[in-house]
C-alpha cells in the first residue's frame, strides 16, 4: 500500500522527529517510561474483544462452546410442556440463540430423550425465527452435509416461516466474484434464502439447485456468492463437483480457479471423475483449456511425480495430459524464441519425454536421439545420437559429465555437413538463429518427417550413409 511508510525516515518525517533524535526524546519527560502502543496492537485487541462478544457465524462454527450447549440442552430437557418450551425460547439471549443450530446438529435423535430434545430445539428455532438463525442453520447444513437430517428439516421449516416468496435472482449481477471470494462469502452480507429455490430436506435438493443455476443465467461463482455457499465446506465441494460433471465446455469459462479449488478438495474418486470429464471437452477455447491444465498440473504434477491419480485414469486421458505437459514445457522454455517452440511442437508426438538438466537446460528425448537445449544459448542446441545399445549418449550425473550438454563449446558437427553427407552419427549443432533454423527444420524432417522416419534413421545408422 502506497500509504504505508516503507523506511525509518518516512516514520520520522510523519512523527516530526529529526534523524538524530528518537521517539522517546520527542515525548514529555514524565511519559517516557510509559508503554507505547504499537500501530495496530490496539485495533487487534479491540477486534478480539468484539469477536468474543459478537462472533460471526463462521467464527462461531469454528469454535463451538460445548459448555454453553450443555447448559442450554439441560434447560430444554427440563421444559416438559409446549408452554415451557415457548417461554424458555423467548428467554434466550442472542448469544444463546446462536447455539441452537449447533446443538441440534450434534443431537442424534435415536433415543426418546434425544428425540424430545431435538424437537424442542426445532420448535424454539421456529418461535425465534430470524435471518441470523437462518445464517447459522445454513452454515451448519453445509458443514455437516450429507449427514444433516435434523438440521435440514428445521432449516426448511425456518425458510417457510421467514416467508414464502418466489425466487429472485438477478440475471445481470454487478460484479464477478473470484474463487477466493467464494471460499469466504461476505459475512456481513444478508444471503438470499436457499429455501426460495428448494427445500434443504428434499432428497433432490442438489439436483434442484443445479437446474436453478442453469436457469438463472448466473455463473457458478455468482450463484454461490448470492446464496452464501462456502466452497471449503462439504456441501459447497459437492455442489461444485456436481456442477462441473453435469456441465459441458461452458462450465469451465472463467471458472479455472474454481476448477483447481475443487480438484484440491474433492475425494480421490471424484478427482478421477472430474479429470476424465475435463479431458473429454474437445471444444474448449485454447486460453481456458490451458488455464485448466495449469490447475491440474499444480495439483498433480507431471507423470514422473508419481501421483496415484495417473494410474487410475484411462490411457487416452493420460495421453492428452502428457501432450499438454510436453507442449507447455517447450513453450515455457522457448518463450523468448517462438519460432524454436513452433519447430519443436511440430514434432511433439515423437517426443518420448522431456527432463531438466538444470534450471536453464532441457533434454528432449526422441526414440533414437536426444536434443540438449539451453536458454543460455538460445540460438543453438546439440543433437546426440543414441547409442545402439540404448540409454543416454552421455552420463547424466553432473560430476561425470562436467560440461552442460548444450554447451556450444563441445565439439560437434555442422548441420550442413550432416545433411550433405546423410550421416547422422555423433554430436550435431542445431542452429536456431533466423538464418539457421531452416536447416534445423530440414535436419529434423529427415529424421522424423514421416511415419517411416524411425526406420529410415536405423537404416542410415547401419549403412553409415544414405538409406535408399
Amino acid at each position: 500500500m502506497s500509504g504505508v511508510p516503507t523506511s525509518e525516515r518516512s516514520w520520522q518525517d510523519i512523527l516530526g522527529i529529526s534523524s538524530a533524535g528518537s521517539l522517546a526524546d520527542s515525548l514529555p519527560a514524565d511519559s517516557r517510561n510509559c508503554e507505547i502502543i504499537r500501530p495496530g496492537r490496539q485495533m487487534a485487541a479491540s477486534l478480539d474483544s468484539i469477536r468474543s462478544i459478537l462472533p460471526l457465524p463462521r467464527e462461531q462454527l469454528a469454535a463451538p462452546d460445548p459448555v454453553a450447549q450443555a447448559a442450554i440442552a439441560a434447560r430444554f430437557r427440563a421444559a416438559a410442556t409446549d408452554e415451557a418450551v415457548a417461554s424458555l425460547s423467548y428467554q434466550l439471549t442472542s448469544r444463546e440463540l446462536q447455539q441452537l443450530f449447533p446443538l441440534l446438529a450434534v443431537t442424534t435423535p435415536r433415543g426418546q430423550s434425544a428425540r424430545q430434545l431435538a424437537g424442542r430445539l426445532a420448535r424454539a428455532i421456529q418461535i425465534r425465527a430470524c435471518p441470523t438463525l437462518y445464517v447459522s442453520g445454513w452454515l451448519l447444513f453445509q458443514q455437516h452435509y450429507p449427514n444433516v437430517r435434523p438440521v435440514a428439516k428445521t432449516l426448511a421449516r425456518l425458510g417457510r416461516t421467514l416467508g414464502r416468496r418466489p425466487p429472485v435472482i438477478s440475471p445481470q449481477p454487478s460484479a464477478q466474484p473470484s474463487a477466493k471470494t467464494v471460499a469466504q462469502p461476505d459475512p456481513l452480507e444478508t444471503p438470499a434464502p436457499i429455501t426460495r429455490l428448494a427445500a434443504p430436506d428434499s432428497p433432490w435438493f442438489l439436483l434442484h439447485l443445479l437446474k436453478c443455476i442453469t436457469a438463472s443465467g448466473l455463473t457458478l461463482l455468482q450463484f454461490m456468492r448470492q446464496y452464501q455457499i462456502h466452497s471449503d465446506l462439504p456441501f459447497g465441494v459437492e455442489l461444485i463437483a456436481r456442477s462441473f460433471l453435469a456441465g459441458g465446455s461452458a462450465s469451465y469459462s472463467d471458472n479455472h480457479r474454481l476448477f483447481g479449488l475443487i480438484l484440491r478438495q474433492a475425494a480421490p474418486t471424484v478427482q478421477i471423475s472430474l479429470l476424465h470429464h475435463f479431458f473429454q471437452q474437445d471444444g474448449l477455447p485454447a486460453k481456458i483449456r490451458n488455464r485448466c491444465f495449469q490447475q491440474i498440473y499444480r495439483q498433480f504434477g507431471d507423470l514422473a511425480a508419481g501421483n496415484p491419480v495417473w494410474q487410475k485414469l484411462r490411457a487416452r486421458d493420460v495421453r492428452i495430459y502428457q501432450e499438454w505437459v510436453k507442449a507447455a514445457t517447450l513453450g515455457s522454455h522457448c518463450r523468448k524464441s517462438p519460432q524454436k517452440a513452433r519447430l519443436y511442437l511440430r514434432y511433439a508426438p515423437a517426443i518420448l519425454r522431456i527432463e531438466p538438466w538444470d534450471e536453464n537446460t532441457l533434454l528432449i528425448h526422441f526414440p533414437d536421439f536426444l536434443i540438449a537445449d539451453s536458454r543460455v544459448n538460445p540460438h543453438q542446441a546439440l543433437y546426440y545420437a543414441r547409442p545402439e545399445s540404448g540409454g543416454n549418449p552421455f552420463p547424466l550425473a553432473h560430476e561425470k559429465f562436467n560440461p552442460n550438454p548444450a554447451d556450444p563449446a563441445i565439439p560437434h558437427r555442422q548441420v550442413e555437413d550432416v545433411i550433405r553427407s546423410n550421416s547422422f552419427q555423433g554430436i550435431v549443432g542445431l542452429p536456431f538463429d533466423p538464418d539457421g533454423i531452416r536447416l534445423t527444420g530440414i535436419f529434423l524432417n529427415l529424421l522424423l518427417g514421416d511415419k517411416t522416419g524411425g526406420q529410415r534413421l536405423q537404416r542410415r545408422r547401419h549403412t553409415g550413409g544414405a538409406a535408399d
